[in-house]
């Protein structure tokens, strides 16, 4: 039996307005489970109730109804948080510490004996791609460095579980690839990653699985490539075609010329079947033959559009 790092049941939100005094449901019953070493993905669009499940899991806001447990425990306790190692979106950091400083302060609010702090500060540096600005001033920091000592922080204590609140916010693309590679690693180690982006391109490239949020109700939960399903578009590559051949495959897939060579692109299994057989009884040139999987992307825009 699968064990869960987090199980979410059922869980209500609402939000009252200052102003007007307004309520706003952020959040409509959800349930999902996050498995024991995995790397969950959790995707919606702006104001979908990502944050707000988040904060309620981490114990920094709570639920008007529902449980969340963590590895079995009811988080209400604070106990039950201790496995946890928590980034928030916009981590703030006093500038004017370093790394070495900021690690030992949040070790410290995390229990943790300075001597013993002391002795993860430069492992845990070299983790996130940080030893070389080890007692560099927080103030000169790019966002992606703050962000990686944000993972460090989260990592002081050694969590089993960690909860990312959009870690590759604002990130350019190495930012981002050192991000992924790091929690990559960190499933490597036998943690459990649960984390929310709007990159969904590097949600489908690391999960195991994903849940998707659509105005504050779940739309899909699953393995990535159960809900990205069977491939739908296929790729041919040809080396050259005369005018006649072309013709052949005009009626069963899109085609484009790029320099001497052909790609022609069927959508559907019927189309993909029929140039098969055009190949084979006409010899035609084939070099090369692709298969794509829906992207999540699509699935997401799917998803929001059947709302």
């Amino acid at each position: 039996m699968t064990q869960h790092a987090l199980e979410i049941r059922d869980l209500h939100k609402e939000f009252r307005s200052d102003l007007f005094k307004k309520r706003f449901k952020a959040l409509h019953g959800i349930s999902f489970d996050v498995h024991e070493g995995e790397i969950f993905g959790f995707v919606g669009h702006n104001g979908a109730g990502k944050t707000t499940t988040i904060k309620i899991t981490s114990g920094l806001i709570f639920a008007d109804t529902g449980t969340v447990s963590i590895f079995g425990r009811d988080s209400s306790h604070p106990d039950a948080r201790l496995p946890l190692g928590y980034l928030p979106e916009h981590p703030y950091f006093y500038d004017y510490l370093t790394p070495v400083e900021a690690l030992k302060f949040y070790g410290g609010l995390s229990g943790l004996k300075s001597a013993d702090v002391e002795k993860k500060i430069p492992k845990l540096l070299k983790e996130v791609n940080l030893d070389f600005a080890a007692n560099k001033r927080l103030r000169g920091f790019s966002k992606g460095m703050l962000q990686r000592l944000g993972m460090a922080q989260a990592l002081v204590h050694d969590p089993r579980l960690l909860i990312l609140d959009e870690p590759m916010s604002g990130l350019d693309p190495i930012g981002r690839k050192m991000m992924r590679d790091i929690i990559l690693e960190q499933k490597r180690k036998g943690r459990t990653v649960f984390f929310s982006s709007h990159v969904l391109s590097d949600v489908e490239e690391i999960s195991d699985r994903v849940g998707i949020i659509i105005q504050g109700r779940m739309k899909d939960v699953g393995e990535i490539h159960s809900l990205l399903g069977p491939p739908q578009r296929f790729e041919f590559v040809f080396s050259a075609l005369t005018d006649q051949q072309l013709s052949l495959l005009n009626a069963f897939g899109q085609q484009v010329k790029k320099g001497d060579v052909w790609y022609v692109t069927a959508d559907g299994e019927e189309p993909r079947d029929r140039i098969m057989s055009l190949v084979r009884e006409h010899n035609l040139p084939m070099e090369q033959y692709n298969a794509r999987r829906k992207s999540l992307e699509e699935l997401f825009v799917e998803a929001m559009g059947t709302n």
